[in-house]
C-alpha cells in the first residue's frame, strides 16, 4: 500500500519514501517534498521516471496557481528524467507557464 500523503512523516524520510515509489503519485506530494528543507532533486526525479507514477500523476492537471510555481520550475528544469518523460510532463504543463 503506499502512503496517500506525507502527513505526521518526518522529513527525513521523504527522499527514502521518493526512492522506494510508497508515496501516492500526487502533485500535493511532490510539492510538499520539494518545499521540504531536506529535498533530493534525483529522488524525485527518479520518482516521476517511473511509468507507473507518470501514468497515475498525468490523470491530474498540474497545479497553476502560484503556489505550485516551484514544481512547474522543477518539472522545466527536470533534465534527467527520459526523454519519453520529461516530453508528457512539459506537454501538461499549463500554458500560461
Amino acid at each position: 500500500t503506499l502512503l496517500p500523503n506525507l502527513e505526521n512523516v518526518p522529513v527525513r524520510l521523504y527522499a527514502m519514501l521518493f526512492k522506494l515509489g510508497v508515496i501516492e503519485p500526487t502533485w500535493a506530494n511532490c510539492l510538499t517534498f520539494i518545499k521540504a528543507e531536506e529535498f533530493e532533486a534525483d529522488s524525485l526525479t527518479g520518482y516521476l521516471d517511473r511509468d507507473v507514477v507518470r501514468m497515475a500523476i498525468l490523470q491530474h492537471p498540474i497545479p497553476s496557481d502560484s503556489d505550485s510555481f516551484q514544481l512547474r520550475q522543477f518539472l522545466i528544469n527536470a533534465g534527467a528524467l527520459s526523454d519519453a518523460a520529461y516530453r508528457e510532463y512539459t506537454r501538461a504543463l499549463p500554458k500560461s507557464f
